[in-house]
């Protein structure tokens, strides 16, 4: 018999308690090569020898829940960002999108009760559909080296180097890695079989599970497979003596791995700037602008749709990741001419970077007026998919708090009212608001917020809490200063969010224009608690030096792959140019003077871009 082999707890009596709970342990796995018919998960290479710092650092050891009470793995670093291991850590069908619970990666660390190497947490799991193979991305990128992938199967007598941190033949959790040679006695379709190469001398345990098969060739190392099941021969607790284990093939899935990690211009660790182009005919051109290794950007269409579908001036686009592929997309809503006929289209974005024609999934006649909205993006519920959340003011001066939640194919449903404000008492109107959304207390969902200017000159911003169950909490006050000292007028603001300190709450900045013309762009860093910190200054220029304020816009998003959100600057020149400007952010939340990363006299008109961020 071969037995499943992810984790373990603190001991190996609560882990049986635990798996027992969530249908873990003692469930069988089919067999699915060489007339194996059933096998048990694996976790420790028993019999193994102990790993020495520095050697095969892109291990990773995956703590799935709370130490102690939720269970281990072992992966490989396949990507600066990205993980491989056995789906069935995260149970028995998981859902792509972040993980059920909260899932700590450590890649590096031989010895887990040392501090050498990198410590991330999962921000998403995509699971292959159909073979015991999961991708987990990390919350930022790390700088150890990853592990190549093989291009060919391993062939029967080949010798394997088989790792993991799970249990051995006389410690439950040894916190250790270790590795032990195997050979290859089979190959079918998407596995492998291997045994140990001496008898008696190591076996696949409980907390292996996912871990790397490495072929060795020339000093070279590449993963080839990871630890399926095994028969749990030597390892502590088992009666079984055999020391053979099934191994999941990667190297006829490489490609599938490779659409996500590092998956081309899609998703390269960098964010790309994403905007629309709205073309006189009354087409839409979806465009990216990739951002490269050296900082430049490139832009990219291709998705450009059919005449007179749009009407420009009630266009606003949205970018996220609407399909929870973990690529980028982008959605436009159009109001029609006369503002009345809603619609929204996605447009997804493949691996390579190319985008698939438009998809229209939400038309309305009967929703209320475009000029009454003011929309914005987001995860609100944390399924790993950007939903759509807007403002509507209605004619009796109540407003309200819609959602559109993302399907699984990237389109939208109708709304569904999530927050309400009758006319008594008035909270306000959407032509003094300014929204955007983050995470800012930092649970994994994100939240929705806004700039709010008073008529007696004090400024606010509000923030609604997003919940477990996809609404959001009564709106507060996670701002304000008062009408003296006098502040500033929110509509000299351009206002973008993103994580900019990396800190994993969502921040907010704004480029201000002074009465006198000059500029400079203020962050509002974010607390545990979800409300905000004074604004602070980084970058100051004068209206001489930068150029008009009227003729720039911000856009956020990661450029250089650091972990922290940077901003973007578009720019329309006086000589008809088109340029974007990259301003890093540092690790307070601040952010480096401009570089610019675009520039064009012939993509077309400033004006007839439209960002994200803008209508907002």
């Amino acid at each position: 018999m071969r037995y499943e082999i992810f984790g373990h707890g603190a001991s190996g009596k609560a882990a049986t308690r635990l798996s027992r709970r969530a249908g873990w342990a003692g469930v069988t796995a089919t067999a699915i090569v060489l007339g194996v018919t059933a096998s048990t998960p694996a976790f420790g290479v028993t019999g193994g020898a102990l790993v020495e710092q520095g050697t095969y650092g892109f291990v990773a050891h995956l703590a799935v829940g709370e130490r102690g009470i939720g269970h281990a793995c072992t992966g490989a670093l396949i990507d600066p960002q990205w993980v491989v291991t056995a789906k069935a850590c995260f149970g028995e069908a998981p859902a792509a999108g972040k993980p059920a619970v909260p899932t700590t990666v450590t890649i590096g660390r031989a010895d887990l009760t040392g501090t050498a190497g990198q410590v991330r947490a999962a921000a998403r799991i995509v699971p292959h559909p159909d073979r015991n193979v999961v991708l987990v991305k990390l919350d930022q990128p790390t700088t150890v080296a990853p592990v190549a992938l093989g291009a060919t199967a391993p062939a029967a007598g080949d010798v394997l180097s088989l790792a993991g941190y799970g249990r051995t033949a006389t410690q439950w959790v040894p916190d250790a890695l270790h590795a032990a040679q195997f050979q290859v006695t089979g190959v079918g379709t998407g596995v492998l079989d291997v045994a140990g190469v001496a008898a008696n001398q190591a076996g696949i345990c409980k907390g292996d599970a996912g871990g790397p098969a490495l072929r060795e060739t020339a000093g070279a190392v590449e993963l080839v497979a990871i630890h399926h099941t095994s028969a749990q021969g030597g390892c502590l607790g088992s009666t079984a003596t055999e020391r053979n284990a099934t191994e999941t093939r990667l190297d006829d899935i490489a490609a599938w791995i490779r659409a996500y990690a590092p998956g081309g211009l899609a998703e390269d660790h960098r964010d790309d700037v994403t905007l629309t182009y709205n073309y006189a005919s009354g087409a839409v051109g979806p465009f990216t602008f990739v951002t490269s290794a050296a900082g430049t950007m490139s832009a990219r269409g291709g998705c450009n749709t059919a005449a007179s579908l749009y009407t420009a001036a009630k266009n606003k686009t949205f970018r996220g990741d609407f399909n929870g592929d973990d690529i980028i997309d982008q959605v436009v809503l159009n109001g029609g001419s006369n503002g009345l006929t809603l619609t929204l289209d996605t447009f997804l974005t493949k691996a390579d970077g190319t985008c698939s024609p438009a998809v229209r999934s939400w038309t309305s006649t009967t929703f209320g007026s475009y000029d009454r909205m003011l929309m914005t993006s987001g995860d609100y519920n944390g399924d790993g998919r950007t939903d759509l959340a807007g403002f509507y003011n209605y004619a009796n001066a109540s407003i309200g708090l819609f959602v559109w939640t993302a399907r699984a194919d990237g389109t939208f449903g109708s709304p569904t009212r999530k927050w309400f404000n009758d006319a008594t008492p008035y909270w306000g109107e959407i032509g003094r608001m300014k929204v955007f959304s983050g995470d800012f207390n930092g649970d994994g969902r994100d939240d929705v917020g806004s700039f709010y200017g008073f008529a007696d000159a004090s400024v606010g911003i509000y923030g609604w809490t997003a919940t477990a169950a996809g609404g959001f909490e009564e709106d507060r006050r996670i701002w304000y200063t008062p009408a003296e000292p006098y502040w500033g007028d929110p509509n000299r603001l351009r206002i973008a969010a993103g994580d900019f300190n990396g800190d994993g709450r969502g921040d907010v900045a704004g480029l201000y224009n002074y009465s006198n013309g000059n500029l400079a762009v203020l962050t509002w860093t974010a607390k545990a608690d979800g409300t905000l910190n004074n604004a602070f200054s980084s970058w100051k220029s004068t209206n001489t030096a930068w150029g008009s304020w009227d003729t720039t816009r911000l856009t956020a998003g990661d450029y250089n792959g650091d972990g922290r959100d940077d901003l973007a600057a578009l720019f329309g020149g006086t000589d008809g140019s088109v340029s974007l400007h990259t301003l890093t952010a540092a690790a307070n939340g601040g952010f480096a003077a401009p570089v610019q990363a675009y520039r064009s006299t012939t993509f077309g008109s400033y004006s007839s871009i439209d960002l994200p961020e803008d209508r907002s």
